[in-house]
């Protein structure tokens, strides 16, 4: 008996065949059972993933920390080492971002900037767009747009900017480059 109800407008233009309908229907109840045992499982991993990520991130680090332990070897051949996490994402905040900038044109790494320079038309536009394209020099054709120059610094570039300069300075100002750091056990196997 099948676990779902099917209206009989779905099968009816294949009534001539009742074996397939019969099919399809087994075929749909396994497949919906798929889904739902796969919704359960991820469901499930996600719950682990958390409780996990509470382990590497928090119990384990503070406790290694509190034994004065930097790598930890199991009898199962795998060790657990701490190590160190820098991330680093530019704040949307104007006033941390430019201190951000300021920070790194007078530590001398100017050069990880990027300048970009973005121009917006509003609807009707194109001729505009178009004619500027053309001649950028020329900047009658921008009455109508909103220029904005914005200055930004690649992800990953700005990572690892952040850790080599906290390697020499203690003074780095974290939160204005939206930096966070934070101590993780990983599991390695020898």
């Amino acid at each position: 008996m099948s676990k779902f109800s099917y209206p009989v407008e779905d099968v009816d233009a294949a009534k001539d065949d009742a074996s397939k309908v019969k099919q399809l229907r087994t075929l749909t109840d396994r497949m919906l059972e798929l889904i739902l045992y796969k919704m359960k499982l991820e469901e499930g991993l996600e719950k682990v993933k958390k409780e996990l990520k509470h382990y590497e991130e928090n119990l384990v680090p503070e406790t290694m920390q509190e034994l004065g332990l930097s790598e930890l070897h199991t009898p199962t051949g795998l060790s657990v080492v701490l190590k160190e996490e820098v991330h680093v994402s530019l704040p949307k905040d104007v006033e941390k971002r430019q201190r951000a900038f300021k920070f790194l044109r007078e530590t001398g790494n100017e050069g990880l900037i990027r300048t970009e320079f973005t121009i917006r038309y509003g609807v009707g536009g194109e001729k505009a767009a178009t004619a500027l394209a053309e001649r950028l020099k020329t900047m009658s054709e921008c009455e109508n747009a909103v220029i904005a120059c914005n200055e930004t610094v690649h992800p990953s570039t700005l990572t690892k900017f952040v850790k080599e300069i906290r390697s020499e300075r203690a003074d780095v100002p974290l939160s204005d480059f939206g930096a966070y750091v934070r101590r993780v056990a990983e599991v390695k196997k020898k």
